[in-house]
């Protein structure tokens, strides 16, 4: 007979791509994945998996199972989140944030998640947004929170709210500038959030738009980091308020007025359009109500090192 345990495992595999990363997933041991998958292949007669080579990957059959069990596991998760009472509720949530959330309001967020959902396990996972929707879409994540950067087709979008960013650079490397025209950075070093990062592709797109060529950038797939090297005078970086807030108050950093104004960076959260569960519908909801990219959290780093001296 068919178990939905079997199931599981052989969608974990797909999702993963080796047994012992499903196993990782699943919390149990490689042994206990391969014999459900033993079983569930022995229940057909023919293999599900091709082992010849050294990825598993799935057979035709086996591909052919795999969206059938999909089917029957969704339906599995849409009765419980239905019928089942929040207190009791037993899941996991796989949670991708960038750095920016990270920083700021995610505590407040697992904090309400934990008070609604007590039974359920977060997996919070804080990457470059690129990273974030390619696992989104391998199902490796339930929902993500990153810059609206990308199409929408096949997902489920709302919106959470505006970051702002700003120019800065260490104190002296400007001097004597009150308006800056943008075009002017091109003289520069410019420090940037890189090709993975959200912001970075649209703040990307909006410099080449206005002509703006730097005579050399130096990336950084980290937010901290680039205010380090920010404020050591490598160059001249685009960060957000709230990160920079601290830094410019010690004198660390100075904001340049630069114009026009960088656009807005909008956050959103994503959802795959065949997951978009009331679970998960539910979780964009208390992301919406805890959403403040205003304000770093209070153990952040801008606020840390102004304590310690860092």
């Amino acid at each position: 007979m068919t178990t939905l345990k079997q199931l599981e495992a052989l969608a974990a595999i797909a999702e993963t791509g080796s047994m012992d990363a499903a196993a990782r997933r699943l919390g149990v041991v490689h042994s206990a994945v391969s014999k459900q998958i033993k079983d569930f292949e022995d229940s057909f007669g023919y293999p599900l998996l091709d082992r010849s080579g050294r990825a598993v990957r799935l057979t035709v059959e086996g591909v052919e199972v795999l969206n059938r069990a999909k089917a029957v596991l969704s339906q599995r998760d849409l009765l419980l989140e239905r019928f089942a009472s929040k207190e009791v509720l037993s899941r996991k949530l796989r949670l991708g944030v960038t750095e920016l959330t990270a920083l700021t309001w995610l505590p407040r967020l697992l904090q309400a998640i934990q008070a609604e959902y007590p039974r359920v396990a977060i997996e919070p996972e804080v990457d470059l947004s690129v990273n974030l929707r390619q696992r989104l879409q391998a199902g490796q994540l339930d929902l993500a929170i990153l810059p609206d950067a990308f199409a929408a087709t096949g997902y489920v979008k709302d919106k959470l709210a505006e970051v702002h960013n700003d120019w800065v650079c260490a104190p002296g490397l400007m001097q004597g500038t009150s308006r800056i025209p943008v075009a002017k950075l091109g003289e520069y070093t410019l420090l940037t959030q890189g090709s993975l990062s959200g912001s970075g592709i649209l703040i990307g797109e909006w410099l080449r738009r206005h002509g703006v060529v730097p005579k050399s950038t130096i990336p950084s797939n980290s937010i901290v980091a680039l205010v380090g090297i920010a404020a050591s005078g490598l160059g001249v970086a685009y960060l957000p308020q709230s990160v920079i807030r601290n830094f410019l108050e010690a004198g660390h950093l100075v904001q340049l007025n630069v114009t026009p104004r960088l656009p807005k960076i909008h956050y959103v959260t994503m959802i795959r359009s065949d997951l978009a569960m009331p679970f998960l519908r539910s979780v964009v909801e208390l992301a919406k109500r805890t959403c403040d990219f205003e304000h770093a959290y209070p153990t952040g780093t801008a606020e840390h090192n102004n304590r310690t001296g860092a």
